[in-house]
């Protein structure tokens, strides 16, 4: 297509210290971008046969308008970022950082043209003794207009009689046409808090654990709501227990709860109207669970000094399902004279139990380092992997497992 594109930007930058322990600094960038539309020629077949034979479908629908378009380029756009941050230092033991970030997106042909951000972050540093520190982070984040596909989900009963064809009268675009929602999975209110403890009582020994907690919402669809709430908890544990030798350890839970529409667009006319040919859609609002958990032990071993030994050991378990689908038939009314739709639509709530996506893996590897000579070393590494998952859909459960050896000699001049 020969596209070419041209951006321009500028940017600055302001710091000063605010008496002996303060420090404050600021930035600024601006970016604007421009690039080609594309005209898109589609090429349209002839019917070859029945009663638009020797026509194409534009010739034979001609309300349906002109098959070609020109494709607005989505990268054309303007941009502003400005953040500033506050630094403060109490004393050596308690530290303090503010920042807020502020972002505009102007957009050239987006419906959604334009976005504002701003995001206020506090850090919170804290050691009242040697063997523990202490930190605090929390965000918050407010998002005008994130960025939308609007008009894209829920289309109405737009037709309550079955017809032959679907395209006649533009039945198959009308009910595109007619859809009322507006669909995004990015929130317009983010709020996160973050803790991290960690213990060092000797230079041979850590460990520390942390907690994330992130709360996103988004109020502002015509439709239905969005939500999304993440939890991790996790443990680092660091240990040598000889000078030679180094044990590194965690252990990680993540969760993860979306609540968000569901809609199955019900539409139906060809062929007499095969379900009554009543376009249209059945929601709910649907709940997504995702839980996850990680374990890793790595440890490194210098026997002497040619001969080094390593290994590492994951263990990851997943679960996914989806929860809560109800869809009521009563959102589209059936006519009596009318055959009723062959398919189960209630039963589409079964889904609940095919979404269930369950996983398990573990990967383990030993290896050796050996230096032969200043020029001379060899290495070689074994690996096991086993992995099983479970998906209900394909009405199987799929793993195995594979021994890896890898061996490799390198000459150093």
């Amino acid at each position: 297509t020969s596209l070419s594109t041209a951006s321009n930007s500028f940017a600055g930058g302001f710091s000063t210290r605010i008496g002996k322990r303060g420090l404050f600094n600021a930035r600024f960038r601006q970016i604007s971008i421009k690039n080609d539309s594309v005209f898109i020629d589609t090429l349209e077949p002839v019917d070859v046969a029945g009663p638009n034979k020797g026509k194409t479908f534009v010739e034979a629908y001609p309300d349906f308008g002109s098959a070609d378009w020109e494709r607005l380029s989505a990268l054309s756009r303007k941009t502003w970022d400005f953040d500033a941050a506050f630094k403060y230092r109490f004393s050596l033991k308690t530290k303090l950082r503010l920042k807020y970030d502020y972002k505009r997106v102007d957009r050239d042909h987006y419906e959604i043209s334009t976005t504002n951000s701003h995001t206020f972050t506090g850090y919170f540093n804290f050691k009242p003794v040697r063997q523990w520190k202490f930190v605090l982070k929390g965000v918050v984040k407010v998002t005008d207009n994130p960025f939308t596909n609007l008009y894209s989900g829920v289309a109405p009963l737009v037709q309550d009689y079955a017809v032959p064809d679907p395209f006649v009268g533009n039945q198959f675009y009308v009910f595109h046409w007619a859809m009322e929602a507006h669909l995004t999975s990015l929130p317009t209110d983010m709020q996160e808090a973050k803790g991290i403890v960690t213990w060092n009582p000797s230079f041979r020994f850590s460990l520390s654990a942390d907690v994330r907690y992130r709360a996103e919402q988004n109020d502002t669809l015509n439709f239905s709501t969005w939500e999304n709430n993440t939890l991790s908890t996790g443990f680092n544990l660091w240990w040598a227990p000889l000078d030679r030798l180094d044990i590194t350890g965690s252990c990680y839970f993540y969760g993860e709860k979306l609540n968000s529409l569901f809609a199955m667009p019900v539409l139906e006319g060809c062929g007499g109207g095969i379900i009554g040919g009543f376009p249209g859609t059945l929601t709910d609002q649907m709940k997504y669970d995702i839980d996850t958990h990680t374990a890793f032990l790595n440890f490194n071993y210098s026997a002497s000094e040619s001969f080094f030994l390593f290994g590492s050991f994951t263990y990851n378990n997943s679960l996914s399902e989806m929860s809560d689908i109800t869809l009521d038939t009563n959102q589209l009314d059936f006519i009596p004279d009318i055959p009723i739709s062959p398919f189960d639509f209630e039963g589409i709530t079964e889904s609940v139990e095919y979404s269930k996506l369950s996983m398990k893996q573990i990967v383990a590897d030993l290896g050796a380092s050996y230096a032969l000579n200043k020029a001379w070393s060899v290495k070689g590494i074994v690996t096991y992997y086993l992995y099983d998952d479970l998906a209900q859909y394909l009405y199987v459960d799929t793993g195995g497992n594979s021994l890896g050896f890898y061996l490799a000699a390198a000459w150093n001049f």
